[in-house]
């Protein structure tokens, strides 16, 4: 014989259980987006980040470092954190999060 309560309510703790996984899981995603990060006083300017970018997420700001030159900016809409900046900076101006 079954006892539907008991069985009801081991399905209900499951469903919060998967909830919550879920529902950390989507935080850890979330904290995620923060895809890319930047050192630009690194930056010297010669964007091959720019050339390289196969998403199309770089783009050059208005915003000059101490060296003199406009840096790199990230649409992180566009960022899939490929890592090709990344690769192809000589200066490590990039951190893949």
């Amino acid at each position: 014989m079954v006892n539907y309560r008991t069985s009801f309510y081991r399905v209900e703790q499951i469903k919060k259980d998967i909830s919550l996984r879920t529902r950390k899981l989507l935080e850890r995603t979330v904290l995620i987006m923060e895809k890319i990060k930047l050192n630009v006083e690194h930056c010297k300017g010669c964007y091959l980040c720019i050339a390289n970018c196969k998403p199309g997420a770089l783009s050059v700001s208005s915003e000059v470092n101490a060296k003199g030159y406009l840096v790199p900016q990230v649409d992180s809409e566009k960022c899939v954190q490929c890592g090709c900046c990344y690769t192809m900076c000589p200066d490590l101006v990039f951190e893949i999060l």
